[in-house]
């Protein structure tokens, strides 16, 4: 099916114009921030979590590549990755 593809093409699409746009953004992030929720997070000019935020990506614990949000994130932050990888840490 096309549909993956699409969705992802479509993700991209979106995170690209976020993270490339002349506005500034801001992420709020409130309680459980994972997945692509934190991919999109990830990509604003601003983020602001509360002590109520938890940041999680449940694909890094598990051995599988994360959210293409959160992977560009990474590669600009090895260390977290690292930590991330070998602890499988929130």
């Amino acid at each position: 099916s096309a549909l993956p593809r699409e969705a992802l093409a479509e993700e991209y699409r979106l995170l690209c114009a976020l993270s490339s746009s002349p506005l500034p953004s801001v992420a709020l992030m409130d309680g459980v921030t994972m997945g692509f929720g934190l991919g999109l997070s990830l990509a604003a000019t601003y983020r602001v979590a509360t002590d109520r935020t938890l940041i999680a990506m449940p694909e890094c614990a598990i051995g599988l590549f994360p959210d293409v949000g959160f992977a560009f994130w990474l590669r600009k932050h090895p260390a977290v990755g690292l930590y991330m990888a070998l602890t499988g840490a929130r």
